[in-house]
């Protein structure tokens, strides 16, 4: 089970952006590794989550892994899967479709393009449909 987070998201996202003109306020780099931190513990969360939810189902051995984005979180997952032969790559969805894909990107299907290994892509669950009124 591979967690892949995103060091210095919170630095980054406190930088404002040339293009509009602004610019790079005081960074508090207190604040930005506390936040680092916050986030890596949450990657352990879901790995070892993650992990226990696939021993349930009867996956074994299975390692909860954590690790800092490289490239991209695509890219990211690949390699790692690809160093611990991993056979095959399993990922979820959220499903997003139309706009929201396209702007967003789809972890999924660039994994599903950066990679010779089998690939299952699991769709997230949605909520039931309200039965119709009578």
């Amino acid at each position: 089970m591979v967690t892949v987070w995103e060091e210095g998201l919170a630095a980054t996202s406190m930088m404002p952006s040339a293009d509009f003109g602004m610019a790079p306020g005081p960074l508090d780099v207190e604040t930005a590794m506390e936040v680092d931190e916050a986030v890596e513990s949450h990657a352990h969360r879901v790995a070892d989550e993650g992990a226990a939810l696939a021993r349930t189902v009867g996956f074994d051995p299975v390692e909860a892994v954590v690790i800092a984005d490289e490239v991209n979180v695509p890219e990211t997952l690949v390699h790692v899967a690809e160093q611990r032969g991993a056979q095959p790559i399993v990922i979820g969805s959220r499903g997003l479709t139309g706009l929201k894909a396209r702007l967003l990107g789809s972890t999924a299907h660039a994994v599903l393009r950066h990679t010779h290994i089998p690939v299952l892509v699991i769709p997230a669950r949605r909520a039931p449909e309200p039965a119709p009124e009578k």
